[in-house]
């Protein structure tokens, strides 16, 4: 994994990348740390309903709720290319999500203001999300 700068994965993904299969809202959090371990800098993994799940080699993961399934799929290349072009500008991804978030709104022509902290507050209920879909403590 040397050499790998940002990793977008689905959890899917994420599970054959480990070769384990992904029971908890830790388990997915430990899988990514075990990547970054391996050389990559940034992996952003996308659970669905459960929200992303980002992390850097100077960042611990974090969580980041999903908005609902239409905007999901209607704004995830802007979302993405939003957080793409921040890693030039900031190395927190924090703020890159951010830019993520800010890109996609304005991808739907929405002016509304996204409040991070909000989201970042919300990791119990991601984690009540994950276990919902599946993924078992």
């Amino acid at each position: 994994m040397e050499g790998v700068h940002i990793l977008i994965t689905s959890i899917d993904e994420l599970e054959m990348l480990c070769g384990q299969t992904l029971h908890s809202f830790n388990d997915v959090e430990l899988s990514v740390q075990q990547l970054i371990e391996q050389g990559v800098r940034q992996i952003i993994v996308n659970c669905g309903e459960a929200g992303l799940c980002m992390s850097g080699h100077t960042q611990p993961p974090f969580w980041l709720s999903a908005p609902a399934l239409p905007l999901r799929e209607k704004t995830k290349d802007a979302f993405i290319a939003g957080i793409i072009y921040a890693q030039n500008k900031t190395i927190s991804l924090t703020d890159q999500a951010t830019y993520g978030v800010a890109l996609a709104e304005l991808s739907l022509g929405n002016s509304s203001t996204y409040d991070l902290e909000k989201y970042r507050e919300q990791r119990d209920e991601c984690a009540k999300k994950l276990l919902k879909i599946g993924y078992k403590e």
